[in-house]
């Protein structure tokens, strides 16, 4: 895919850098297409939250679409939901596969065989038990991939529990898919030094 300009800062840049939106043709909505997979015209911006606030607050989508839009005062926010829920899917459809696994001593045991590609922590989890889990990986001569990004209800709905403070994901494509859509989503509500993409209000 050839590159693309964000409506917010102008500056163009690889579609993996940029969210598309669409325009729903009869309510004339601007929804997110995280996929890149929805018809029509689409326009661009930086994937950071409050960029996306921005292009809200200045009337940007209709200036991008060039045509009346519908846009809802919250998109920044339904967008981090959704980064959210994209990469909770992935570690939903590891624990169906039977490559994810919850707990202490689960995810100890996947360690010791030397099968773990992603760590979790929730983040209002203990941190000294990460930490254990963590040590105990260098232990076996590897450094694992650490997401400490999500709750304990948010890791808990996506592995059918209540909620859970430590998990992990074999080594294979779901635990590389989760990892990226993870790093996606925390980067998304990081709010870079606005002059480094040369950003005016």
């Amino acid at each position: 895919m050839s590159e693309r300009k964000c409506i917010v800062t102008g500056q163009v840049c690889s579609p993996e850098a940029l969210l598309r939106f669409a325009r729903v043709p009869h309510s004339g909505e601007v929804v997110p297409d995280l996929r890149n997979e929805l018809p029509g015209r689409g326009v661009w911006v930086f994937a950071r939250r409050d960029l996306v606030a921005s292009a809200v607050k200045r009337k940007l989508f209709t200036r991008g679409f060039r045509e009346p839009c519908v846009v809802q005062d919250d998109l920044d926010e339904r967008v981090a939901e959704r980064l959210d829920e994209l990469a909770l899917n992935y570690l939903s459809l590891a624990r169906k596969a039977g490559q994810a696994v919850q707990g202490f001593e689960k995810v100890a045991a996947l360690i010791t065989n030397g099968s773990v590609q992603v760590l979790i922590g929730a983040t209002d989890g203990s941190q000294d038990g990460r930490d254990k889990l963590k040590q105990r990986f260098r232990a076996c001569g590897r450094e694992a991939v650490i997401v400490e990004f999500f709750s304990s209800g948010q890791l808990g709905l996506a592995l059918g529990r209540t909620n859970v403070i430590h998990a992990a994901i074999a080594i294979g494509g779901l635990a590389e898919k989760f990892v990226a859509a993870a790093n996606r989503a925390e980067k998304y509500r990081e709010t870079a030094d606005k002059s480094a993409l040369e950003f005016k209000e």
